[in-house]
């Protein structure tokens, strides 16, 4: 595992982070394009259709990059029924059993998951 210094330098000296959201483009084109680049911090969504599918084999794939779910809902609850419509949510546990580096919410998040 990759120490939070580490992370921390790798995400200082990249600048930015490439966001993948619902799009058209071909998920294995992109994270091909920001190996090449040199990119090693990138941020998935939840919003991408194919997300519980590719993010659980990001670390096997690409063990060189960090990335963050972004897209994430504090409720379990809200995550199974949603999942219904939206098949490609995870849940915060879902998520950490991926090996994720971290998340990323627009909406507030509980004490308890604090």
């Amino acid at each position: 595992m990759k120490d939070r210094k580490a992370a921390y330098r790798a995400l200082y000296e990249q600048s930015f982070v490439p966001i993948f959201v619902f799009d058209r483009m071909n998920t294995d084109v992109l994270l091909e394009g920001c190996r090449l680049a040199g990119i090693r911090w990138i941020e998935y969504t939840l919003r991408r259709q194919d997300a519980n599918k590719v993010i659980p084999t990001l670390k096997e794939r690409y063990p060189e990059f960090w990335f963050t779910v972004g897209s994430t809902l504090d409720s379990e609850k809200v995550v199974k029924k949603l999942s219904e419509k939206y098949p490609q949510l995870m849940t915060f546990q879902e998520i950490a059993d991926t090996g994720a580096d971290g998340f990323v919410s627009m909406l507030p998040m509980s004490s308890e998951t604090i």
